[in-house]
């Protein structure tokens, strides 16, 4: 039965504001417990903060010694946001180290300069455009040749009103950003899964910080995942009910 990986950000970890409980999970818990009573396996490999630039020789051994039968890429977000700061100080200063009052002070003086810097300077994401559809290829052509899996690709989701004033010019990067994957999957035979048109439709409430899902998102993205593995595998059951994965796991107990 099929075997998926989950590679890249916090968008693929990150239930948004909170996770409420155990069985509002992510998109890949979701998937997890629909295709663990078919045979399947999801194997979720994302980081907080990642990058597409950041793991490829580990991003490799996990295409090998998983066997997938897809591979799911969540990344573009980091990479397009603008940024002032250099990532290294920027993970330190957002992290989730422990807080001082003097990395207080620093966060809220950064958060009020932020913008006017990023205006001021023009100032671009982390990878740039020509980079990111470079490395972007580069990966989904590791999924094709070491494990012959079907890369699937999710874009970015829309920004909200309050993103774009914190990070001004964010909206257009992430069309911009979105604009590569599209062509990219399509000269490279990947399979566009798209985040944006989904939350559009579903409206901004299940992506509220204009980056992570909220619980709801994640099922609707999983609904999404599931439509595009049955066109691959069609021996796939269809979902009829989305919380067919809830109730096996109620089924198993927690734990």
């Amino acid at each position: 039965m099929v075997r998926v990986v989950v590679a890249g950000n916090s968008v693929a970890l990150h239930v948004a504001p909170r996770r409420d409980e155990r069985d509002s999970g992510t998109y890949a818990d979701h998937l997890r417990r629909r295709l663990e009573p078919l045979g399947g396996a999801v194997v979720n490999v994302a980081c907080r903060s990642n990058l597409v630039d950041e793991d490829d020789l580990e991003f490799m051994a996990n295409c090998q010694r998983n066997d997938p039968d897809v591979v799911i890429l969540q990344y573009g977000i980091n990479e397009a946001a603008p940024r002032i700061l250099p990532r290294p100080l920027w993970m330190w200063l957002k992290g989730p180290q422990s807080f001082g009052i003097a990395k207080s002070v620093l966060r809220k003086v950064e958060g009020g300069l932020e913008p006017r810097l990023i205006r001021w300077g023009r100032a671009g994401g982390w990878i740039g455009p020509k980079r990111f559809e470079e490395l972007l290829r580069y990966k989904i052509r590791i999924v094709l040749k070491e494990s012959a899996a079907v890369p699937m690709v999710l874009n970015i989701g829309p920004t909200t009103p309050d993103l774009e004033r914190v990070l001004p010019g964010v909206t257009a990067s992430v069309h911009h950003y979105n604009e590569i994957m599209g062509r990219l999957c399509r000269e490279e035979g990947a399979v566009l899964v798209d985040i944006h048109a989904l939350v559009r439709e579903q409206g901004l409430s299940i992506q509220p910080d204009g980056v992570h899902l909220t619980a709801e998102g994640h099922r609707c993205v999983c609904d999404l995942l599931w439509e595009r593995l049955r066109e691959r595998f069609p021996d796939l059951p269809p979902c009829l009910d989305r919380t067919l994965s809830d109730e096996a796991t109620k089924e198993r107990g927690p734990g």
